[in-house]
């Protein structure tokens, strides 16, 4: 009997203690899905975004890099703003991860 392997959707999935965040790879939760941050079984969060004045950011490249963190990669797309137009790919934005281990308090 052959073995079929099924891949679901892509998403990044991390957790840390009893606190679970499932996203997109662009970090973004889009309303309505299953999508969140949960903690023990109670979704905290179930919608999240980023903007650049009204437009969404361009995904350059995103995932976890480890089970407690993620690295996300993202560029803009053209917006006007008061001061003009900023072209694509002009500005950068990514997520430096902290890792809550290092940073935890000892007693």
């Amino acid at each position: 009997m052959a073995f079929k392997v099924q891949v679901g959707p892509p998403q990044i999935s991390i957790h840390q203690g009893q606190t679970v965040l499932i996203s997109e790879q662009d970090g973004q939760i889009n309303w309505p899905s299953e999508k969140g941050l949960y903690f023990f079984d109670t979704r905290v969060v179930s919608s999240w975004a980023i903007y650049a004045n009204g437009e969404p950011w361009e995904l350059l490249n995103g995932g976890a890099i480890g089970y407690f963190a993620s690295r996300i990669f993202l560029t803009n797309r053209t917006f006007l703003t008061e001061d003009g137009t900023i072209p694509p790919a002009h500005t950068r934005l990514h997520n430096q991860p902290m890792d809550k281990r290092r940073h935890a308090r000892r007693p």
